[in-house]
């Protein structure tokens, strides 16, 4: 059998379009875990809060109300995001130690500790 040129512009075609719905389909690295985007955006001092692991934490979506708008930036403007808190955080005068991740899953929009409950003071 000879060189046909055909069949080498079908093969070509061929893994081109392999190659190009692979890339259209989105396909990149793997998302990292809200509790890590959050973990990652930690300063030194909060990461030495963390007693076992930032998989050691809650995350749930929030509706952005009004004592979440006050904790964070004043030019955010969408309706929900994550709150991340972790466990075993607390000091002897703060709650638990919670991030809001925007649900874009990269950027960390605020950070505040709980308040602690009258009832945990007494």
């Amino acid at each position: 059998m000879k060189n046909n040129p055909i069949v080498h512009i079908l093969i070509l075609t061929a893994l081109v379009a392999g190659a190009w719905s692979w890339y259209d389909s989105g396909l990149g690295p793997p998302e990292q875990p809200i509790q890590l985007v959050a973990y990652n955006d930690l300063t030194d001092e909060e990461e030495s809060l963390i007693p076992i692991s930032p998989k050691d934490s809650e995350v749930e979506i929030a509706a952005v109300d009004d004592y979440i708008k006050s904790v964070i930036d004043p030019a955010y403007s969408k309706k929900i995001l994550y709150k991340v808190t972790y466990n075993h955080t607390e000091t002897p005068s703060k709650g638990n130690l919670v991030l809001f991740v925007d649900m874009d899953k990269k950027s960390v929009v605020s950070r505040r500790f709980d308040e602690k409950s009258v009832a945990s003071l007494e």
